[in-house]
């Protein structure tokens, strides 16, 4: 169901918190929260639930299994693909309501699944960017290849027809146009400029 999510829209923060209430949820759980490694220690991203006693979402812990009192009640479960270890998935449940075997096995399967969403979500998100560049390459091309030359192409016969005028007015009107032309192809090159450095900024 997450991963189908995933798929559906959204980002990977969003499928992050999607997977802290539905764990919440199907765990039967008074607190879940989502952990990423953050140099030697554990950062809480997301966290879903009524107690917010044992931790608080930001905190930075050393070790996410020694949280809460009763390890019968706390299941950390690993979120991994074949590949990439992005963190894990913590569930607490009160003291009278400890976690079986059954539904440990379960939350192992519903960890990896999240953390595939979370992938796929991810690499949506980066496709997403890069055809966002590269909406942004083919408009700053359209507009040196189409739009500049067109402009600077009809700036040249104002200036031509400039020099046949006979009537001053008409002349400085001419010569008025012609400077305002130029001054949108140098404003034009600017916002190209602009997309470039833009495109490269995002794409490093």
């Amino acid at each position: 169901v997450i991963a189908t999510g995933a798929l559906q829209g959204g980002s990977a923060d969003d499928v992050m918190r999607r997977v802290t209430i539905e764990a919440a949820v199907a765990g039967q759980a008074a607190l879940s929260l989502v952990c990423v490694p953050k140099d030697d220690r554990w950062l809480v991203t997301h966290l879903h639930g009524d107690d917010d006693s044992l931790v608080t979402l930001g905190a930075v812990i050393s070790d996410p299994s020694s949280l809460g009192d009763d390890p019968r009640c706390r299941l950390v479960v690993p979120m991994t693909t074949s590949d990439r270890d992005l963190g894990c998935l913590i569930l607490f449940r009160p003291g009278d309501q400890p976690f079986v075997e059954d539904e440990q096995a379960l939350a192992v399967a519903f960890g990896g699944q999240a953390a595939l969403a979370i992938v796929l979500a991810a690499a949506r998100g980066q496709r997403e960017r890069l055809a966002l560049l590269e909406d942004r390459d083919r408009i700053g091309r359209d507009l040196h290849d189409l739009v500049i030359q067109r402009l600077f192409a009809t700036g040249m016969m104002l200036q031509g027809a400039q020099r046949l005028a006979a009537n001053p007015e008409v002349d400085e009107r001419i010569g008025r146009a012609v400077e305002e032309l130029d001054q949108t192809i140098r404003e034009i090159r600017q916002a190209i400029f602009r997309l470039t450095v833009h495109n490269l900024d995002a794409a490093s």
